[in-house]
């Protein structure tokens, strides 16, 4: 019966997990991507990290950024961890500058693309907001495996918030958030958080084989009929 009980339980121990989170600030590198889940792009395309000052000697200063590059008419989209603060945005927080025709009309809208390593159920949150207040009207789409699930606008108003439940993912899905600009303005300074909570299939939620519920079934209908012999045997006879 022992043998038994340890074969089912090491069949639920092998299948159960904990949820992960994977949070585009906490996670952020400046020297990686792809960065683990990650991918900071533009259009389809992983940018390289570069030293970029994104106004010319203005108030931002130079700081690691992942852009196409550092040369003027081509540094946009560009995607960087602020390491100082500045308009709406405080030291630590994911800032995109998105694409526009004055610098690097031909790559794509920004993105951060995140693969799902596990299937399961996932929360996204997060949220969105206007990180300079100059009346440049920005759009962000959301899309899980290429289908679009949320979107919104920005434009001087409040922060878009994100917020989607138990949203079913296989391993290698993939969730995008995309950031452009509205028709054919200039792009601008948007602060992004991004939060999926991934939790993989429980011990209850997956099935156990056939063959093993058959096989500890068994061991537990021999073990049950041996007890029953074993105890006929030791009976003391009636008087």
């Amino acid at each position: 019966a022992m043998a038994g009980a340890a074969m089912l339980g090491l069949a639920f121990a092998c299948s159960s997990a904990h949820a992960v989170v994977y949070d585009l600030n906490t996670d952020w590198s400046d020297t990686s991507n792809p960065n683990g889940t990650w991918r900071y792009r533009a259009g389809p395309t992983n940018l390289p990290s570069v030293l970029l000052d994104l106004d010319g000697g203005g108030p931002l200063p130079a700081q690691p950024a992942w852009a196409p590059s550092a040369a003027a008419g081509n540094f946009l989209p560009a995607w960087f961890k602020a390491q100082s603060a500045q308009f709406d945005w405080q030291i630590g927080d994911v800032v995109v500058h998105t694409t526009d025709n004055a610098n690097g009309p031909a790559n794509g809208p920004a993105n951060v693309l995140w693969t799902s390593p596990v299937a399961g159920l996932a929360d996204i949150s997060g949220g969105l907001w206007d990180a300079r207040s100059i009346s440049r009207p920005q759009l962000w789409e959301l899309f899980v495996d290429g289908g679009l699930v949320d979107s919104g606008s920005l434009a001087c108003t409040a922060p878009d918030g994100i917020s989607l439940l138990d949203v079913p993912l296989d391993a290698g899905d993939l969730v995008e958030l995309r950031i452009r600009r509205a028709g054919e303005g200039f792009g601008d300074l948007v602060g992004v958080n991004l939060t999926i909570n991934l939790d993989p299939p429980t011990q209850q939620q997956i099935p156990i084989p056939g063959t093993l519920w058959l096989m500890g079934a068994g061991l537990l209908t021999l073990t049950a009929a041996r007890r029953q012999r074993d105890g006929q045997r030791t009976k003391p006879a009636l008087s």
